[in-house]
């Protein structure tokens, strides 16, 4: 069966995350809540990996 792909679902995760603080707990939250409601998925990557991306960016960036 084949699955329309929504190549904008990164864009409405984005969206999703706007104000979220950066926090563990909060972005956990928040990116799951995101992926539920955009349908995302990405193989080779987890919610977790979002979270591990996002606050290693926070940190490089001061």
């Amino acid at each position: 069966m084949w699955r329309l792909i929504d190549f904008g679902a990164i864009e409405k995760l984005e969206e999703h995350l706007e104000g979220v603080s950066l926090t563990k707990e909060a972005l956990t939250e928040a990116i799951a809540s995101g992926f539920e409601k955009t349908g995302l998925m990405v193989f080779g990557a987890t919610q977790e990996d979002f979270v591990e991306a996002i606050l290693k960016a926070k940190i490089e960036t001061g």
